[in-house]
């Protein structure tokens, strides 16, 4: 028994970007799907985490993506920037500064190499961030 070709046209082709997020075309295929963000806990390294040193105070997580390279500067400017608001910053270094020890910052944020990211979103007041689509999506959800 042969198997008709399915060609890559033939193909349902699913995307967690909302729809509002791409591009405007009016060539889509009409077998392009826009789901919006899917995720959770599964496959997930459970991370660490002093949740017992968050203060209450509204919450600020700054992360700037797991790839870039010694973001120093750029976390030093946010820790400044949030000295004069009453607000609690957290800083996920994610893989940046790998191998150094963990830099102190202006007004004391709490800064750790990794963070269980899922889990401060949703009580984040303000998420900083380097528009990478993961956490963009996960700031959707």
């Amino acid at each position: 028994m042969s198997h008709p070709t399915i060609g890559f046209l033939d193909l349902h082709r699913v995307s967690q970007q909302p729809a509002e997020l791409e591009f405007p075309r009016s060539d889509l295929l009409e077998r392009f799907h826009s789901t919006g963000p899917f995720h959770n806990d599964v496959g997930r390294t459970p991370i660490e985490f002093p949740f017992d040193q968050l203060t209450g105070q509204p919450l600020v997580y700054a992360s700037l993506g797991t790839i870039h390279g010694n973001m120093n500067k750029l976390f030093h400017q946010i820790a400044e920037a949030c000295t004069s608001l009453d607000v609690q910053l957290v800083i996920s270094l994610g893989g940046s500064m790998e191998g150094e020890s963990i830099p102190s910052y202006p007004g004391s944020p709490l800064v750790v190499r990794y963070a269980p990211q899922i889990d401060l979103l949703d009580p984040a007041a303000l998420t900083i961030t380097h528009g990478g689509m993961n956490t963009t999506l996960e700031c959707l959800t």
